[in-house]
């Protein structure tokens, strides 16, 4: 079978690989019944060593048709109540003979002609319905398997041959697979599309399939397609039909999509609702964590994503909460997370760079040169050039211009549409005074700024430019603008402390900067905000001590 490629692929092949295993297992256990004395001798009574006569291929027909018609009644009433688990598309030939052939025939003999005749049926029907559990949900196996069952028991105890139970166990399987399988090859080549960067025909490859047949797997997978569009109307209309056919994980889905769309409201409401069906939903605390970030609520996002790791235990979850650990300035605690991140996966490039963010954030600037220099030896692609742009970013603050501009280049020439690069970019333009190509760059950062927070650092971004540039009331809107899309951000605040001075409000501007340095002492650039304000304002001594402060850090002033 050949490997996936992708997340879902992966999810598909995993479910196959398991359909395969089991009914494999199953056929090991029935060949010891068929094989060892004396329990080979049940099965010469229940005509198992024979070819079934018409009378026994009807009635196995008959009891087949049965089974069928209960479990499409109560599938249907599962599905209606969102009480069924969602099912994937079975992709290759093996595991679908698997389940039509080989785990039927071999079930029958372990559960019909082996613990059915040794303990009874309700015995036997117990112990098949409890051997579903993994698959179907618990409400499945209760209202679906265990009067399956007792179905297909029954036949045997009624006909006394077990091939009535066997061909009535094929016929309720092949015409499951039938079922669930009729539009999986168009959703499969639109998984495919989908993930070889074709969205729109992946699109049109599930339009086909649901008009064929509305599934929920389709309708989440279109709407994700829609979402990754921007067509954020017709994902949330995918979602939505999902829902109201009961399947309650759309919820998380939508979620996401209405936070995608800026809906935070709607995003709210929709992932308290999925958080309350799947409580232990890996991605349905990502998807909070991110509306979280998208209201500014830090501390809602740390406490989300704390929760993501506890259940996925994965080192990137751990690193996001170094992340939101670096935002709320709380750098020991992001340190010590790194660490245990970097235990778990040395090779790590998000810890890296958080690690050297925060030698940055207080003032060990060369150390942050060296991690950054180690992330660039891993880093591909995308990362290779936002970090690129990190280091120039660094290495500009400490004098080293000409290599910084060099490094910035880089990163613009690998990824010219990338938000990282396209930042640093307008910095380094901005500082040498090329104003025209700072502007060009936010510009087009604005088109890839997504997030909330991204928007909040590129009007800093704004703010920066027009401080340098000298128009102070831009510079201040600007500002303002990146406070109030993250209030909690003391790089936000602090420029917003030094846009106030080059307003003329240096008052406003020393209380701005002493109140970020009285929740975060460590913020070395509201001491040489604040320094410059107290210089405006005829304070030489308190300007004198905050620049002692910075002196003994070692702190680079990259901005006036």
């Amino acid at each position: 079978m050949p490997q996936a490629k992708h997340p879902d692929f992966d999810a598909i092949l995993k479910q196959e690989n398991k359909i395969i295993g089991t009914a494999c297992l199953y056929v090991f256990i029935a060949l010891y019944f068929l094989l060892t004395p004396p329990y080979n001798e049940d099965y010469v009574s229940l005509g198992f060593f024979e070819i079934p006569s018409f009378k026994y291929v009807l009635w196995g027909f008959l009891i087949g048709l049965l089974s069928i018609a209960f479990n499409k009644l109560v599938n249907d009433e599962l599905n209606r109540r969102g009480l069924n688990l969602v099912s994937r598309p079975i992709w290759h030939i093996a595991p679908m003979i698997a389940m039509i052939l080989y785990a039927p025939l071999a079930e029958e003999v372990i559960f019909r002609g082996h613990l059915q005749v040794a303990y009874g049926l309700p015995i036997a029907c117990l112990i098949f319905a409890a051997a579903h559990i993994g698959p179907y949900s618990i409400w499945n196996v209760i209202v679906s398997k265990l009067p399956t069952g007792l179905i297909l028991g029954a036949g045997l105890l009624f006909t006394g041959n077990i091939w009535v139970s066997i061909i009535a166990h094929v016929l309720n399987n092949a015409w499951f697979i039938l079922q669930q399988n009729k539009t999986s090859e168009l959703v499969i080549r639109a998984l495919k599309a989908r993930f070889d960067n074709n969205p729109n025909e992946a699109e049109q490859l599930l339009t086909e399939a649901l008009k064929k047949q509305e599934t929920v797997y389709a309708l989440r997978n279109r709407a994700n397609i829609y979402s990754e569009l921007k067509r954020y109307d017709d994902a949330i209309k995918d979602a939505s039909r999902a829902i109201e056919l009961h399947d309650r994980w759309s919820y998380i889905l939508r979620a996401n999509i209405y936070a995608r769309k800026d809906e935070i409201a709607a995003a709210t409401a929709d992932i308290a609702k999925g958080i309350n069906y799947y409580p232990n939903d890996l991605y349905a605390h990502r998807v909070a964590a991110s509306i979280a970030l998208e209201k500014g609520d830090l501390s809602e996002a740390l406490k989300e994503t704390k929760v993501t790791y506890s259940i996925s235990r994965e080192p990137l979850d751990l690193a996001e909460c170094a992340r939101i650990n670096l935002l709320l300035d709380k750098y020991d605690i992001c340190l010590a997370e790194v660490r245990d991140v970097l235990v778990l996966a040395p090779k790590c490039e998000y810890a890296l760079i958080y690690k050297a963010d925060v030698y940055t954030c207080l003032d060990q600037y060369n150390q942050a040169i060296e991690i950054y220099d180690k992330v660039l030896e891993i880093a591909k692609d995308g990362l290779l050039a936002s970090t690129y742009s990190y280091k120039a970013t660094t290495l500009f603050q400490i004098g080293r211009k000409e290599e910084a501009l060099e490094l910035s280049e880089k990163a613009i020439k690998l990824s010219p549409n990338e938000y990282s690069p396209l930042l640093c970019w307008a910095f380094i333009q901005a500082q040498n005074g090329r104003f025209g190509e700072a502007h060009i760059a936010l510009e087009k950062a604005n088109g890839v700024s997504n997030t909330r927070i991204k928007r909040a650092y590129l009007k800093r971004e704004e703010a920066v430019v027009a401080i340098l540039q000298q128009q102070p009331e831009t510079a201040l809107d600007r500002a303002t603008e990146a406070v109030e899309l993250h209030p909690g951000l003391a790089g936000m605040q602090s420029i917003l402390g030094l846009a106030l001075l080059k307003a003329g409000k240096s008052d406003q501007a020393i209380a701005k900067l002493s109140e970020i340095i009285k929740t975060n002492n460590l913020h070395s650039d509201s001491y040489w905000f604040r320094s410059l304000a107290y210089e405006a304002t005829n304070q030489p001594d308190a300007a004198a001590a905050d620049k002692k402060v910075l002196n003994e850090r070692g702190y680079k002033p990259w901005l006036s």
